[in-house]
């Protein structure tokens, strides 16, 4: 959480419904319960739908208007029109290059006071992986059983403790600096799977 912005950094998997208790549309719901404001359009970045179920589908059914961008956009997009960005997890190595390449961009636009839901969830072969604002190394690792650290944190709002799921999480985040909010983590590894 930075200046007046937020970004949420994840390594779940939310968008294929493999999570029994956290999905990309729970997220939406507690972001918006979190008081933030909706009236601008979000931006999805996004090369190919992520496994069973989109962000694309959690936006209409949230009623919150949205422009779908591919990564090769990216570059080239004014960001700070937007009152969110989601980046759409899963979306292969290209597009983990192109998001790496535009990490300070994002920053800033946090910085600035925007809404940022970054997902850091690859495959193993989806190299490099998207590397998390304001420092940190993504790892993959799958964990079937992820840990609430924070249940009191408005984003954690209706989560099962723990998240369970066929591969709950893909990633988890090391030597992240000591400012952000911890609020899950892979019961293998006990290393951050998702913060703000």
């Amino acid at each position: 959480n930075r200046g007046a912005g937020a970004a949420v950094v994840t390594g779940l998997t939310w968008e294929h419904g493999y999570n029994y208790g956290y999905d990309a549309g729970l997220v939406l719901e507690n972001a918006i319960a979190w008081g933030w404001a909706f009236e601008a359009e979000a931006l999805l970045v996004q090369d190919v739908v992520p496994w069973y179920d989109s962000w694309n589908d959690e936006l209409t059914a949230a009623g919150i208007p949205y422009t779908q961008i591919g990564s090769a956009d990216l570059a080239s997009t004014n960001l700070y029109q937007y009152r969110m960005i989601i980046t759409a997890s899963v979306q292969g190595s290209t597009f983990n290059t192109r998001l790496n390449s535009r990490r300070t961009a994002l920053q800033d636009y946090v910085l600035a006071g925007g809404v940022l839901i970054w997902s850091g969830c690859t495959q193993s072969s989806h190299t490099p992986y998207p590397v998390p604002l304001f420092g940190g190394t993504n790892n993959y690792d799958t964990s079937t059983y992820n840990d609430v650290e924070d249940p009191s944190h408005p984003i954690m709002a209706n989560v099962d403790d723990p998240i369970i799921g066929s591969s709950a999480s893909h990633n988890y985040f090391t030597g992240l600096p000591g400012y952000e909010d911890l609020l899950a983590t892979s019961r293998d590894t006990g290393e951050a799977t998702l913060y703000v």
